[in-house]
């Protein structure tokens, strides 16, 4: 983007057209019923259509994650693709009963995005009214509606639950996030077989200084034992990064490719390849570096994916995602 930019807006907030300082046409957005871009050349479509803005505020204004295509809502993200928020709305809160879309947890603006905008998921807003209640509509959070008693305990009961749930997952995700780093997958086996080796060394000392009668079986329990034991050292080696990194990857439970700012935040990946990512703080969706589970590397400049020497490529061109061996971070 270069220079002031002056965005055009239909009905429903979304971006429609973008301008120049003087008023020249930089791009035209049409839109599917959910978000989604149409296609630059659909029924004949020519001119801005096929231009680039590099504006990021489009259906109803929200900002759109390059790479995932997501909405940002403020609270939670947006698919058009599917139609639907990406993950669910507070249960009972903001249900309607003379409505069954109130009940729908991951609904966007009762299933009518032509008519209905839907600020934070909560409710459907037409120029910033409720047409339901009249109220003027929430952007982020908002107070209950009046409910019974009955759905009191109930929605306590579901928020209990769900507590419960995210406290075991608190426990769990450190495992399921140390098995989806990438690092040497022969890191235990090493481990384990030295400790044999080791073990099986030491058995056979112990059997011979016994009267060898029982070498045999002290070779194979110390062969046992070392492996066991050196398993565990060999996997507390691997969870601490010593012996998981690979390429790349710094030594360090983290598992930062080298070069990457410090400052830069580890957040999880939500492009469905698994691993997680680096993120620019100041620009984090148009920044970062994309570390997979299958131990590739992808690095993000200005929304734009680099191949290894740092040129720019298409987001779902091979050369955008390399061995961490061959990771240099370019700033």
């Amino acid at each position: 983007m270069a220079g002031t930019e002056y965005l055009v807006a239909d009905h429903l907030g979304s971006t429609r057209m973008a301008t120049n300082a003087s008023g020249g046409c930089l791009q035209l957005h049409d839109y599917l019923p959910f978000g989604e871009d149409t296609i630059n050349t659909l029924g004949g479509r020519t001119g801005c259509y096929g231009t680039s803005d590099g504006v990021a505020e489009k259906f109803t204004g929200k900002e759109r994650d390059s790479e995932t295509t997501l909405d940002f809502f403020d609270v939670r993200y947006f698919s058009g693709a599917q139609g639907r928020f990406t993950s669910p709305d507070a249960p009972l809160l903001f249900a309607d009963s003379e409505n069954p879309q109130g009940w729908n947890l991951y609904v966007y603006g009762l299933n009518n995005p032509i008519l209905y905008s839907d600020p934070s998921g909560h409710d459907p807003c037409v120029n910033g009214v409720n047409p339901q209640t009249g109220a003027t509509c929430i952007t982020v959070t908002a107070d209950a509606p009046k409910v019974n008693y009955f759905d009191l305990l109930l929605y306590s009961t579901l928020v209990n639950t769900l507590t419960v749930m995210q406290s075991a997952q608190q426990i769990v995700q450190p495992a399921v996030d140390w098995l989806g780093r990438p690092r040497d997958p022969n890191c235990m086996g090493r481990a384990m077989l030295a400790g044999g080796l080791a073990g099986a060394e030491g058995g056979a000392a112990l059997g011979l200084a016994t009267g060898g009668t029982l070498a045999l079986g002290t070779v194979s329990v110390g062969a046992l034992g070392g492996a066991g034991f050196n398993g565990i050292a060999g996997l507390t080696s691997c969870m601490s990064g010593g012996g998981g990194g690979a390429g790349g990857q710094e030594a360090s439970g983290s598992a930062r490719p080298k070069g990457v700012p410090k400052n830069w935040k580890q957040v999880p990946d939500n492009a469905g390849k698994g691993g997680y990512k680096f993120a620019d703080p100041d620009n984090p969706n148009y920044n970062y570096v994309r570390v997979r589970a299958d131990g590739t590397i992808t690095q993000v400049k200005n929304g734009q994916a680099l191949d290894v020497s740092g040129s720019p490529v298409k987001m779902d061109s091979p050369a955008a995602h390399y061995p961490s061996s061959k990771f240099v971070f370019k700033p």
